[in-house]
């Protein structure tokens, strides 16, 4: 038996113990307010409470990717569009203010 089926076969057997799956909302939502503050940060409103128990989320002002993001919810906001949420994975949800690690700009 090759080595990479020996690796399939253990791998199928023995699942990773780990998982590193980032929470993100099962459900999209509208954004309806955005504020920018001087140091850098966003604070995001959304119009449920269902991801995270809280309608506030913060885009960091030291976070790679935080000018994007801020595109992606201004678009959302004056579009009318929904957008799903995901928290970073190293902090998960921590209710008000929870820290966003990427925003989904939805089509429809």
């Amino acid at each position: 038996m090759g080595f990479a089926l020996k690796f399939i076969c253990f791998a199928l057997i023995f699942p990773p113990a780990i998982a590193f799956a980032t929470p993100k909302s099962d459900v999209a939502v509208y954004v309806t307010q955005v504020r920018p503050y001087l140091d850098g940060s966003v604070f995001v409103h959304v119009d449920s409470t269902a991801f995270c128990d809280t309608a506030v989320f913060k885009i960091s002002h030291d976070v790679v990717g935080r000018k994007e993001m801020y595109s992606a919810v201004l678009s959302a906001l004056m579009a009318s569009k929904k957008v799903i949420l995901e928290a970073f994975t190293t902090t998960g949800c921590n209710g008000w203010g929870t820290e966003l690690q990427s925003i989904y700009l939805q089509a429809n």
